[in-house]
Protein backbone atom coordinates (compact mmCIF):
# COMPACT_ATOMS: atom_id res chain seq x y z
CA UNK A 1 0.00 0.00 0.00
CA UNK A 2 2.74 2.44 0.35
CA UNK A 3 3.85 1.68 -3.05
CA UNK A 4 0.42 2.48 -4.36
CA UNK A 5 0.55 6.12 -2.01
CA UNK A 6 4.17 6.61 -3.54
CA UNK A 7 2.38 6.70 -6.92
CA UNK A 8 -0.32 8.51 -6.07
CA UNK A 9 1.55 11.76 -4.94
CA UNK A 10 4.00 11.25 -7.79
CA UNK A 11 0.85 11.30 -10.08
CA UNK A 12 -0.56 14.27 -8.02
CA UNK A 13 2.66 15.99 -7.94
CA UNK A 14 3.01 16.10 -12.34
CA UNK A 15 -0.78 17.01 -12.23
CA UNK A 16 -0.12 19.70 -9.66
CA UNK A 17 3.02 20.51 -12.14
CA UNK A 18 1.07 20.46 -15.37
CA UNK A 19 -1.68 22.69 -13.55
CA UNK A 20 1.22 25.27 -12.18
CA UNK A 21 2.47 25.15 -16.10
CA UNK A 22 -0.84 25.95 -17.45
CA UNK A 23 -1.46 28.44 -14.69
CA UNK A 24 1.83 30.29 -15.38
CA UNK A 25 0.98 29.99 -19.26
CA UNK A 26 -2.48 31.73 -18.79
CA UNK A 27 -1.13 34.24 -16.72
CA UNK A 28 1.26 35.10 -20.00
CA UNK A 29 -1.65 35.24 -21.70
CA UNK A 30 -3.62 37.56 -19.38
CA UNK A 31 -0.43 39.40 -19.30
CA UNK A 32 -0.33 39.53 -23.01
CA UNK A 33 -3.68 40.00 -23.29
CA UNK A 34 -3.47 43.66 -21.55
CA UNK A 35 -1.18 44.59 -23.09
CA UNK A 36 -2.90 44.05 -26.76
CA UNK A 37 -6.13 45.54 -24.79
CA UNK A 38 -4.27 48.77 -23.88
CA UNK A 39 -2.82 48.82 -27.11
CA UNK A 40 -5.84 48.78 -29.01
CA UNK A 41 -7.96 51.33 -26.65
CA UNK A 42 -4.98 53.96 -27.28
CA UNK A 43 -5.55 53.07 -31.21
CA UNK A 44 -9.50 53.48 -30.55
CA UNK A 45 -8.57 56.73 -28.60
CA UNK A 46 -6.40 58.07 -31.34
CA UNK A 47 -9.11 56.94 -34.00
CA UNK A 48 -11.74 59.11 -31.93
CA UNK A 49 -9.88 61.90 -31.94
CA UNK A 50 -9.52 61.75 -35.50
CA UNK A 51 -12.99 61.30 -35.99
CA UNK A 52 -13.63 64.09 -33.97
CA UNK A 53 -11.18 66.38 -36.49
CA UNK A 54 -12.91 65.02 -39.72
CA UNK A 55 -16.44 65.61 -38.40
CA UNK A 56 -15.38 69.30 -37.56
CA UNK A 57 -13.62 70.03 -40.74
CA UNK A 58 -16.76 68.30 -42.40
CA UNK A 59 -19.39 70.66 -40.73
CA UNK A 60 -17.08 73.39 -41.53
CA UNK A 61 -16.84 72.36 -45.19
CA UNK A 62 -20.79 71.65 -45.14
CA UNK A 63 -21.08 75.68 -43.97
CA UNK A 64 -18.97 77.00 -46.27
CA UNK A 65 -20.59 75.38 -49.32
CA UNK A 66 -24.12 76.55 -47.66
CA UNK A 67 -22.88 79.84 -47.37
CA UNK A 68 -21.54 79.64 -50.80
CA UNK A 69 -24.51 78.41 -52.60
CA UNK A 70 -26.65 80.75 -50.66
CA UNK A 71 -24.23 83.60 -52.02
CA UNK A 72 -24.53 82.23 -55.66
CA UNK A 73 -27.94 82.13 -55.69
CA UNK A 74 -29.03 85.05 -54.11
CA UNK A 75 -30.31 88.16 -56.45
CA UNK A 76 -31.78 91.34 -56.33
CA UNK A 77 -34.42 93.08 -57.20
CA UNK A 78 -36.00 96.40 -57.38
CA UNK A 79 -39.22 98.27 -58.78
CA UNK A 80 -40.19 101.98 -59.23
CA UNK A 81 -41.00 104.34 -60.91
CA UNK A 82 -38.80 106.51 -63.58
CA UNK A 83 -37.92 109.40 -61.25
CA UNK A 84 -37.65 106.75 -57.99
CA UNK A 85 -35.15 104.83 -59.27
CA UNK A 86 -33.00 107.82 -60.50
CA UNK A 87 -32.98 109.34 -57.46
CA UNK A 88 -31.98 106.53 -55.73
CA UNK A 89 -29.06 106.31 -58.03
CA UNK A 90 -30.17 102.90 -59.07
CA UNK A 91 -30.55 104.11 -62.98
CA UNK A 92 -29.10 106.74 -65.14
CA UNK A 93 -30.05 107.87 -68.26
CA UNK A 94 -27.42 107.99 -71.22
CA UNK A 95 -27.22 108.69 -75.07
CA UNK A 96 -27.75 112.42 -76.22
CA UNK A 97 -30.65 114.02 -77.55
CA UNK A 98 -30.48 117.23 -79.24
CA UNK A 99 -33.87 118.85 -80.55
CA UNK A 100 -35.26 115.59 -81.70
CA UNK A 101 -32.23 113.46 -83.30
CA UNK A 102 -31.07 110.75 -80.52
CA UNK A 103 -32.84 109.46 -77.80
CA UNK A 104 -31.73 108.87 -73.66
CA UNK A 105 -32.05 105.42 -72.86
CA UNK A 106 -32.77 103.95 -69.30
CA UNK A 107 -29.63 102.00 -68.14
CA UNK A 108 -28.66 100.48 -64.73
CA UNK A 109 -25.63 102.56 -62.84
CA UNK A 110 -22.48 101.19 -63.06
CA UNK A 111 -22.46 100.87 -59.75
CA UNK A 112 -25.45 99.10 -57.46
CA UNK A 113 -26.02 98.91 -53.48
CA UNK A 114 -27.75 95.60 -52.65
CA UNK A 115 -28.85 97.23 -49.88
CA UNK A 116 -31.66 99.38 -52.06
CA UNK A 117 -32.40 95.88 -53.63
CA UNK A 118 -35.27 93.33 -52.35
CA UNK A 119 -32.57 89.88 -51.76
CA UNK A 120 -34.44 86.40 -53.09
CA UNK A 121 -33.13 82.86 -53.89
CA UNK A 122 -33.13 83.39 -57.71
CA UNK A 123 -34.56 79.43 -56.94
CA UNK A 124 -36.72 79.30 -54.66
CA UNK A 125 -37.85 82.77 -54.45
CA UNK A 126 -40.88 82.48 -57.85
CA UNK A 127 -43.00 83.71 -58.25
CA UNK A 128 -41.77 87.81 -57.58
CA UNK A 129 -44.77 90.02 -56.45
CA UNK A 130 -44.43 93.04 -57.72
CA UNK A 131 -47.60 94.75 -57.09
CA UNK A 132 -48.05 96.27 -60.86
CA UNK A 133 -51.45 95.58 -61.64
CA UNK A 134 -52.65 97.98 -63.63
CA UNK A 135 -49.67 99.54 -65.09
CA UNK A 136 -47.13 98.58 -67.97
CA UNK A 137 -43.21 98.05 -66.87
CA UNK A 138 -40.12 97.73 -68.25
CA UNK A 139 -37.12 95.82 -67.45
CA UNK A 140 -34.24 97.78 -67.52
CA UNK A 141 -31.37 95.71 -66.20
CA UNK A 142 -29.84 93.19 -68.57
CA UNK A 143 -31.95 90.12 -68.36
CA UNK A 144 -34.15 88.89 -70.65
CA UNK A 145 -37.83 89.65 -70.34
CA UNK A 146 -39.08 87.43 -72.72
CA UNK A 147 -38.32 84.97 -70.06
CA UNK A 148 -40.95 86.50 -67.51
CA UNK A 149 -44.60 85.69 -67.43
CA UNK A 150 -46.63 87.73 -65.52
CA UNK A 151 -49.68 85.90 -63.92
CA UNK A 152 -53.34 86.72 -64.45
CA UNK A 153 -56.62 86.41 -61.93
CA UNK A 154 -59.68 85.07 -63.06
CA UNK A 155 -60.61 87.82 -64.77
CA UNK A 156 -57.72 88.11 -66.70
CA UNK A 157 -56.20 90.78 -65.50
CA UNK A 158 -52.22 90.49 -63.93
CA UNK A 159 -51.99 90.07 -60.51
CA UNK A 160 -48.68 91.43 -60.46
CA UNK A 161 -46.82 88.05 -59.96
CA UNK A 162 -44.23 87.77 -62.18
CA UNK A 163 -42.92 84.26 -63.39
CA UNK A 164 -39.36 84.08 -64.25
CA UNK A 165 -39.40 80.55 -66.55
CA UNK A 166 -35.66 79.98 -67.05
CA UNK A 167 -34.03 81.26 -63.40
CA UNK A 168 -30.56 80.39 -64.61
CA UNK A 169 -30.77 82.06 -67.88
CA UNK A 170 -33.02 84.98 -66.81
CA UNK A 171 -29.88 85.69 -63.93
CA UNK A 172 -27.18 84.62 -65.91
CA UNK A 173 -26.30 88.52 -67.17
CA UNK A 174 -26.83 90.17 -63.87
CA UNK A 175 -28.22 89.93 -60.97
CA UNK A 176 -29.64 92.58 -60.02
CA UNK A 177 -33.33 93.07 -61.87
CA UNK A 178 -34.39 96.54 -62.45
CA UNK A 179 -37.73 97.49 -63.19
CA UNK A 180 -39.05 100.79 -63.97
CA UNK A 181 -43.09 100.60 -63.12
CA UNK A 182 -45.19 103.03 -65.95
CA UNK A 183 -42.49 102.93 -68.47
Amino acid sequence: TGGVKFVRYTMLGTQVAEYQSTIANLQTMLEQNKADIAALNLRVDSLTTANTTLASANAAIADTVTDLRKAANTVYYIVGTKNELKAKGIIVEEGSKFLFLGHKALVPARKLDPSEFTAINKWDDTPITLHITNKPFKVVSRQDPSLIEQAQGADGKPTGDLHITQPAQFWGPSKYLIIVEGA
